[in-house]
């Protein structure tokens, strides 16, 4: 029997190609002794396609493009003997072209898993995860039916999961619903479909309400700062409890014992443990793989490990991995998938699905975008039972199979064709879901035991109208939530119209404020606001326009060679852009600039000029805006502020005092999440050179720098205490606008007063003498009216009572008012107040002053010449140093 299966199945080969090889002859015929061999010939065709085979004419010679990608997956299936099978199609053959390259890459891939041999070591293999991205579609169907198709080829078991498949039986395994204790876990579906784009969301709403929570009821941003919990060393329980380490072990225990259960879940349907047959092969299909790593690492992390140690057993499984979204409407989720690409943990093989086809050929819009909303429908329907049977654990719910039959058609009703429309536009959010569910218990009393397709239609009429309700009294709501307090317009309602008895108003107090403040709070730069992510919207309050920055290079005093290099850096390219479209110019670039120096310098106001004089945007950082207790945000900070510096460019990123955010990387305790940090940091400093931005680190501490980060700041400029030509210079800025007295001298003042001064402490001079002179000016106020009070009292020569005396005063008040001088005197005296409460911030003896000249000697740009040079002095100190700013300054001249 099995050669006759062998001859007859070669039979059928030889006819299939002498029928398409019109030319062929004996040659095509295949002997049943080399069946195997003819056939990957015959599947793999050597010859060129010839277009006369695809008109069908007479006498073309090879195969054509459809037939060699039909017979290239035309296999025969091997019997337990060894000896050839029926032949065995696979269905990828039946996919377009957009997608079969793809198809087959993956279903090659995943063979290749399933093959390799494992490695005899007792630690944990880690392999690699391939991830389908799905770039044009939302939902799981895409995904689902790739990965249907594939384990059908292989003849392999699959199980898919996603996140609300894991949210609801994880959950509920370790106690969380969508209702009752609440937790990360639970709600992962939402946060999921947030991420990538299928969460109707509420864009009109505060920044820090998204953030934070959705009416109280789902909190979006709150997964990722939990991503903690799920580790093995955390000590905050996955329920939300404080029980101790013991409870955290045990929740820890339900965990991994729910995803055995899940992964284990084809062979239990198949009984192969009971039947004693060999197991299959096994897929474990994971949707949401990028959104649950970035939500909860951890619970991938314990499929990875399970996977790993059930393939050390001998078990061939695998994991696959699989997300969808929009590309070019969700730049977070492509950041997303290049960010884990980049790390090489997980490969990702992009994925783009044809558009459905008439008889045609025309690609039909409104079919492609069928299956996302039947994914919108299932979820939705899904995750309104999940939510009744959180609130009501004994009702019945059966919506669920009579909606699915109205999806696939089974059931034609106007009515419920509504409601499937309605819930199959988006995924709605908790808050929506527990309103409908709500609803629908306490619509009636006493209360349904039963939840039909009846009852969800009625609760969902309900809410229809108090939407309506809204939408009368606040024209500015719009869909899907209707709610008055996520209105994109801010407008009055309906009681509040110019026609109502309520039209006294001030409209400031019923729209919140001004139209123009609301339109400044709305965008930032070129771009809007709603199209910044959580990360962004943080780092968004240190934005510096630069029309709105005052201070120029003529405003700030320091050397010319400064201003040059800084200009050189920041400006050059906008005054000669020809001379950056060729050459060395065109590709590289200095990437960052280092100022460094005493502190009080001026090393703020440079990197403000820069930007004024660049006419780029600034935003300003420092440690406290990047630094998140919670694990893992640090690191996304970091990467939002380069993708904002991307989308707001030009740019200039001024981190000020560096040191606490970029310092050396130590392997003291509690300095992980510092390392992590400035390594995401450098990691995106590197990848600067393709957009318009241009670092600039201030510190005072430049030693205390990484030398990773000092590679990346190839100029360093010193900005130094001032000498006698700039402090006079700088006093004379500062006091430009002021009145002085001829017994001012500022060029003495400059001379041997200030010594060790820094601009600042000059400002601070100034300043105090300015407060000095209007002290003196209040004080001559008080001697003017109480000489004049004495005098009335002496030209008086009765005695009057107390009220006459005291409307007299007033009256005479009013006619001989005080009159203040049109601009304060600075006098010689307040310069001497202000020099004894202001003294200078600099010593010489500071420590921090003399490691920042050692600094300056070994990796600032004038410290070369002075390295082969000698100490200052040696020997005993007969004659004492002149100890001033000269000798002070980290530089000598």
């Amino acid at each position: 029997m099995s050669r006759c299966r062998a001859a007859h199945d070669a039979a059928y080969l030889s006819i299939l190609a002498i029928t398409q090889h019109r030319q062929g002859g004996g040659e095509h015929i295949v002997h049943a002794s080399s069946v195997g061999d003819d056939m990957r010939r015959f599947s793999w065709w050597p010859e060129p396609v010839d277009s006369d085979a695809l008109d069908g004419k007479a006498g073309a010679g090879p195969l054509s493009a459809a037939a060699q990608r039909w017979l290239a997956n035309v296999r025969p299936d091997v019997s337990s003997d060894g000896h050839g099978g029926a032949l065995y199609a696979s269905p990828l053959a039946n996919r377009p072209d957009p997608e079969y390259p793809v198809c087959m890459e993956l279903l090659a891939t995943v063979r290749a898993e399933l093959e390799m041999e494992v490695p005899r070591t007792k630690k944990d293999l880690n392999r690699p995860v391939t991830v389908l991205a799905v770039l044009n579609r939302r939902g799981r169907s895409v995904a689902m039916s790739v990965m249907n198709d594939i384990a059908t080829d292989l003849k392999a078991d699959v199980v898919h999961l996603d996140a609300s498949s894991i949210a609801a039986l994880v959950g509920k395994h370790l106690g969380q619903t969508q209702y009752w204790s609440k937790g990360a876990v639970s709600m992962l579906g939402y946060a999921a479909a947030e991420m990538n784009g299928r969460l109707a969301s509420r864009s009109s709403q505060s920044d820090s309400d998204m953030e934070s929570e959705f009416g109280g009821m789902v909190t979006v941003a709150l997964p990722p700062r939990l991503r903690s919990m799920l580790r093995k060393d955390s000590s905050i329980s996955i329920g939300g409890s404080s029980g101790g380490p013991f409870d955290d072990r045990w929740e820890d225990l339900k965990m991994n014992q729910a995803l055995d259960d899940l992964i284990s879940s084809a062979d239990a349907k198949r009984g192969n443990n009971s039947k004693g047959k060999p197991p299959r092969d096994l897929i474990i299909h994971i949707h949401d793989y990028i959104e649950i790593s970035s939500l909860h690492e951890s619970i991938i992390s314990k499929l990875r490990l399970m996977v790993d140690r059930m393939r050390q057993r001998g078990r061939r499984v695998v994991i696959v991995g699989s997300s969808a979204s929009d590309v070019h409407k969700q730049p977070n989720w492509k950041d997303q998938l290049l960010e884990m690409g980049r790390d090489g943990d997980v490969h990702i093989l992009p994925f783009h699905a044809a558009a459905a086809k008439d008889g045609n050929g025309d690609e039909i819009s409104s079919s492609s975008e069928l299956e996302e909303k039947c994914d919108n429908l299932d979820d939705n329907i899904f995750n309104i039972a999940t939510m009744l049977r959180s609130l009501l654990p004994s009702a019945s719910v059966t919506f669920e199979s009579e909606l699915r039959r109205i999806q696939h058609g089974l059931v034609l009703s106007t009515d419920y064709m509504v409601l499937a429309v309605a819930l199959s536009q988006h995924v709605f959010d908790a808050q929506w879901v527990y309103r409908l569910a709500s609803i629908m218990i306490g619509s009636r009393f006493p209360r349904f035991q039963e939840f039909g397709i009846d009852h969800l239609k009625y609760a969902f009429d309900f809410m229809s109208d108090r939407n309506q309700h809204w939408t009368r009294l606040y024209p500015g709501v719009k869909p899907p939530y209707f709610s008055p307090l996520h209105a994109q317009n801010k407008t009055l309602p309906s009681f509040m119209s110019e026609d109502s008895p309520f039209s006294g108003i001030p409209p400031n107090l019923s729209s919140g404020g001004s139209s123009s403040d609301n339109n400044s709070n709305a965008s930032h730069g070129p771009r809007g606001r709603g199209e910044y992510d959580q990360h962004e919207k943080k780092l968004l309050s240190g934005l510096i326009n630069a029309k709105d920055i005052h201070t120029t290079f003529n405003d700030i005093i320091v050397p010319p060679e400064t201003k040059e290099s800084l200009t050189a850096l920041t400006s050059l390219s906008l005054e000669r852009p020809d001379a950056f479209s060729y050459g060395v110019l065109k590709t590289e670039r200095i990437p960052g600039c280092l100022l460094y120096g005493p502190p009080g310098t001026g090393k703020t106001l440079l990197a403000k000029a820069v930007a004024k004089e660049s006419g780029a945007n600034m935003l300003e950082v420092s440690a406290a805006s990047i630094n998140d207790m919670w694990l893992g945000q640090s690191e996304k900070n970091v990467r939002a502020l380069f993708s904002l510096a991307k989308k707001l460019s030009p740019m200039v990123i001024f981190l000020d005092e560096a040191d606490a955010l970029l310092g050396a990387r130590h392997n003291g305790p509690g300095r992980s999440g510092h390392r992590e940090t400035i390594t995401q940091f450098l990691r995106e400093w590197d990848g600067l050179s393709d957009m318009r931005a241009f670092i600039m680190v201030a510190t005072n501490r430049p030693f205390d720098l990484d030398e990773a980060v000092l590679r990346r700041l190839p100029r360093r400029i010193l900005v130094d205490l001032p000498l006698k030509e700039e402090r006079l210079k700088i006093l004379k800025v500062m006091l430009k606008d002021e009145l002085l007295a001829e017994d001012v001298d500022l060029e003495k003042l400059a001379t041997d007063e200030t010594e060790l001064y820094s601009g600042s402490d000059l400002k601070n001079l100034c300043v105090s003498a300015a407060m000095a002179a209007v002290r003196d000016e209040c004080k001559a106020r008080d001697e003017y009216i109480a000489t004049q009070k004495k005098k009335e009292e002496e030209e008086e020569k009765g005695v009057k009572d107390e009220k006459e005396e005291a409307e007299e005063v007033e009256g005479e008040g009013e006619k001989k008012k005080y009159e203040w001088p049109a601009k304060r005197t600075l006098t010689r005296q307040h310069f001497d107040r202000a020099l004894r409460d202001i003294t200078a911030s600099i010593s010489e003896d500071m420590e921090s002053l003399k490691a920042i000249r050692k600094f300056d000697e070994q990796y600032g740009d004038a410290g070369r010449n002075r390295r082969n040079k000698g100490k200052r002095s040696m020997g005993f100190e007969v004659v004492p140093l002149k100890r001033g700013t000269q000798e002070a300054r980290v530089r000598q001249l």
